[in-house]
This record gives structure tokens, C-alpha cells and sequence, in this order.
């Protein structure tokens, strides 16, 4: 899955997307709204009470 390539495992929770912090699926959907697919944005997930910092390229929808 996209998600398993960007390096994200099943219970990670997303808390940063860029700048913006991410509280709420609302949150998520506008700060993806503000990238182009083919961009590079850092996400911060929350792993196991850790906060890890993933490079992730954004890809677009398909169909």
C-alpha cells in the first residue's frame, strides 16, 4: 500500500503533516489539500508512545 511505502505501520497515529499539526481527520484532509501529489512532506506519527518523523512523497488519486 502507499502507506506501507512511506514507511507507516498499522497503529501509527499522524499528529504533524509539514507545519500543521494534525488533531482531527478535518485537520488531515486541509493539510493535504495544501500539497501537490509528487511532493516531499514530513509527517510525525505517534509509534508506541514515540514521536517519529517520516519523509513521505504525497501520491495522487488514482480513478
Amino acid at each position: 500500500s502507499p502507506a506501507a511505502k512511506a514507511g507507516l505501520q498499522g497503529g501509527d497515529v499522524i499528529v504533524r503533516m509539514g507545519d500543521r499539526e494534525i488533531e482531527d481527520v478535518y485537520g488531515y484532509m486541509y493539510a493535504l489539500q495544501e500539497h501537490q501529489p509528487g511532493d516531499v512532506v514530513d509527517v510525525v506519527v505517534l509509534r508506541e508512545g514515540q514521536r517519529i518523523t517520516i519523509s513521505v512523497t504525497l501520491e495522487g488519486n488514482e480513478g
